[in-house]
């Protein structure tokens, strides 16, 4: 892993004279160099299948859809996408090897991943103000308290910022940028025979499994997704009215 900086100066929420930065962790190239060969291999025809793909759709969506694929073909294109990609096969479990050996899904069986991609645009509601990068976890948990009360008597909009862009979820009080994610999806039905792993974010640590429902996480209904606690809650009703997800 390795971090990179950047500058509070670069986000629009913060005064030009701001002059602190902020790190975040980024995948080194070599993450997973000679860990597992095959899901090494499979994440490399995954990268090449996605860029085929995306280059097949160039020229064909509107203004801001040919953005966005051309914000994805460019990190595609980085050295570490292939440890990105192989890194979310890992963390998924389904391809991890049994401990009596084979794998729970075998790569041959997902064969069509790429044709299954979704790309969805993120877009967050954060603090206005921004906390300072010094605040204390008291003072942050407040801000997450007391920000629709604060946008309410400021007269903020809750659903759109003053460009008019609609925000898709409520950000953690930090600084949070806007995400094109990337989603493949495969349907396990008939492949699995036991219950995969759940995993850490590297694919090797074993993590504790909680099993919640959608109707639980109340993700499925926009107006009481409670977002701060399920950021993806977007994309799941996304994968739900598009028939990924069934929920009957």
């Amino acid at each position: 892993m390795k971090l990179i900086s950047t500058q509070a100066s670069n986000f629009p929420e913060f005064d030009a004279d701001e002059d602190w930065s902020y790190d975040k962790i980024d995948i080194a190239g070599d993450a997973f160099a000679g860990e597992d060969a095959a899901l090494e291999a499979f994440a490399g025809e995954i990268r090449d299948g996605l860029r085929a793909e995306l280059a097949a759709r160039a020229g064909s969506a509107v203004a801001w859809e040919e953005s966005t694929l051309s914000v994805v073909r460019s990190v595609l294109e980085k050295p570490n996408a292939l440890a990105a990609i192989q890194g979310t096969l890992r963390m998924s479990g389904v391809f991890s090897r049994k401990p009596a050996g084979g794998r729970y899904v075998d790569l041959a069986d997902a064969t069509d991943l790429v044709e299954s991609v979704r790309i969805y645009t993120m877009f967050p509601q954060m603090p206005s103000p921004m906390p300072s990068p010094s605040a204390t976890p008291e003072n942050l948990r407040g801000e997450m308290a007391t920000r629709a009360e604060r946008m309410r008597q400021s007269g903020r909009d809750p659903h759109v910022d003053q460009h008019g862009r609609v925000y898709t979820h409520i950000s953690t009080p930090n600084v949070s940028n806007t995400i094109h994610g990337v989603y493949l999806t495969l349907d396990a039905t008939g492949l699995l025979d036991d219950i995969p792993p759940a995993l850490d974010l590297f694919g090797t640590k074993e993590v504790e499994r909680e099993w919640v429902s959608l109707q639980d996480l109340k993700v499925l209904d926009s107006v009481s997704d409670p977002k701060p606690t399920f950021i993806s809650g977007f994309i799941v009703r996304q994968l739900v009215a598009e028939g990924v997800i069934d929920v009957r």
